[in-house]
């Protein structure tokens, strides 16, 4: 007999570059995981891993970041897996529709520091998020606060800085920028800044 369809089909709810295939049945790893065996026309699959339990098997897609660029329906098929062992041949080809959310990290576009007090992080497009940056000048954190709105991120100092003296500006470990798809930014937001009024 041939290998059942897959149960299930779905997006990682936190990362969209993870889609997991859910099969009622155990599987063979080397046909579970050859990329080949699935296309989602447009999206670029770079990984397929097997995790089978005991009496089921999940394949992990991992889609490279990027590939998806609108959130949409996209058709996935599956062919060429087979059952673990010889329990089943391989499978009959398999295609179904699934919403996929887009997997294109915001990009930092400039970053400027304005005169007094200021400092503007732009993006290109809306992102949310717990901004949280330090602003080191002379061995001093010179933030007071930071906020969003829309594709920018504005940090207002304390004090103005020391003009033509080196900034660094540090994303702290709380610190989250993503887009409205949840897509985590990737940009390097470490930066040096040198103030001029």
């Amino acid at each position: 007999l041939p290998l059942p369809a897959p149960v299930s089909v779905q997006q990682d709810k936190e990362d969209n570059c993870i889609i997991y295939v859910q099969f009622n049945n155990i599987l063979d790893k080397v046909s579970a995981e050859k990329v080949s065996n699935y296309v989602i026309p447009g999206v670029i699959i770079t990984a397929a891993e097997l995790t089978n339990t005991v009496n089921s098997g999940v394949v992990k897609l991992k889609i490279q970041a990027g590939s998806m660029a609108v959130t949409q329906n996209y058709q996935i098929s599956i062919t060429g897996v087979k059952g673990y062992n010889n329990t089943f041949k391989e499978m009959n080809s398999f295609q179904t529709v699934i919403t996929l959310k887009e997997n294109k990290a915001p990009d930092l576009v400039s970053y400027t520091y304005y005169y007094p007090t200021s400092i503007m992080l732009a993006f290109n497009e809306t992102i949310t998020g717990t901004p949280s940056f330090k602003v080191i000048q002379n061995n001093a954190d010179l933030v007071l606060s930071t906020s969003i709105n829309d594709s920018t991120i504005l940090i207002n100092l304390k004090i103005t800085p020391e003009m033509g003296k080196l900034m660094e500006l540090l994303p702290d470990e709380s610190n989250k920028i993503m887009d409205l798809a949840g897509n985590k930014t990737w940009s390097v937001l470490n930066r040096y800044i040198i103030p001029t009024n």
